[in-house]
């Protein structure tokens, strides 16, 4: 029942890391229905809240999720000069971003195999149902979600918090809270909204089931059980039988714009400013921006200076994962304490 779950404050500052373990991993365990409206949207951050999923879908949950599609760059200068976007583009978008998800070629039936079959089977299955929304003109950019469970009770969110693998690593969001039992009249509000949305009832904004086409080619690509139930029951003897382990989905190379970035700050003797967009990787690429000057200046002291106590911990987190055991790293917080992160061995 969702109101076991432990909400953090109604408005909920925060990495999208913490957001995911700490409001949908528990609230959609709980729920008998996940309705999500969301601009971005990818397969890699839905199979990070497959703890979440094992639990609902188990209990016979059923997913609504309309989403956007992500545009090329010349898409979106043709919409800017006068281009409308048409239901033939959103097809051809999901049909090569499908294309473009690899998972990581090993003998073996592996993790991200088995989650991919859980999400296959439940399109299949209808336990999952999915719409597009996109604007002619220009960009389903909403962000809003609500848990239902069969009690009778909800929790609703809006704010700032995409559904993509980039938001979970990198970005730092805020998102608004509401409960059923404390909130009734936004709870209400949001839940007819999404209903709007789902039944195409929005002006502007074009709504439209997942197309034929694009989840044929996504159960070809990804289904390899016959059922949900078997497919949830061999995800599960695998947790049993293989030791934790990274996720190739959190594998994380540079892309080229981050390439360039860090070319560019070496060549200004490293003297710069990235300026970048949300959810492109600035931690990242910062932290690779550090070990190249590492590798120029044997004897470098760096001073990262951050406005909040929670940016403050994605950067102690991803240092962890990049400096530990090779250099002298501390964390200075606001009551005038320090403590290590990482010592060198």
């Amino acid at each position: 029942m969702l109101r076991n779950v432990q909400m953090p404050e109604r408005y909920f500052t925060a990495t999208s890391e913490r957001l995911l373990k700490e409001v949908y991993i528990p609230a959609l365990a709980e729920s008998s229905l996940y309705q999500r409206g969301v601009a971005f949207f990818s397969i890699a951050f839905f199979l990070r809240m497959m703890d979440g999923i094992v639990e609902f879908v188990g209990k016979g949950g059923v997913m609504h999720l309309v989403t956007s599609v992500e545009l090329d760059e010349d898409t979106v200068q043709s919409i800017a000069s006068g281009y409308l976007l048409s239901e033939a583009d959103v097809q051809s978008r999901l049909l090569e971003s499908i294309e473009s998800y690899k998972v990581a070629a090993v003998n073996a039936w592996n993790e991200d195999e088995a989650k991919l079959d859980v999400v296959a089977n439940m399109i299949a299955s209808r336990h999952l149902v999915l719409k597009v929304a996109y604007v002619p003109s220009g960009l389903y950019h909403e962000k809003i979600g609500l848990f239902s469970d069969s009690m009778g009770n909800s929790i609703s969110f809006i704010g700032s918090a995409n559904a993509t693998i980039n938001a979970y690593r990198n970005n730092f969001e805020t998102i608004n809270l509401f409960t059923s039992w404390d909130a009734p009249e936004l709870v209400k509000e949001h839940r007819t909204h999404f209903a709007r949305l789902w039944n195409d009832d929005i002006g502007g904004i074009n709504v439209i089931p997942f197309p034929e086409a694009v989840e044929k080619h996504f159960l070809e690509k990804f289904r390899k059980s016959p059922s949900l139930a078997e497919s949830l029951s061999r995800l599960t003897e695998l947790h049993k039988r293989t030791p934790p382990r990274v996720s190739s989905t959190e594998v994380e190379e540079l892309r080229d714009y981050q390439k360039a970035a860090i070319g560019m700050f070496v060549d200004s003797g490293f003297c710069s400013f990235y300026e970048m967009a949300t959810g492109t990787g600035k931690t990242f690429t910062a932290i690779k921006s550090i070990e190249r000057m590492m590798e120029t200046h044997k004897i470098l002291n760096v001073v990262i200076l951050v406005p909040l106590k929670d940016l403050q911990r994605q950067w102690a987190n991803a240092i962890k994962h990049s400096f530990t055991n090779q250099h002298s790293v501390y964390e200075f917080g606001g009551s005038g304490h320090s403590s290590p992160i990482a010592r060198r061995g």
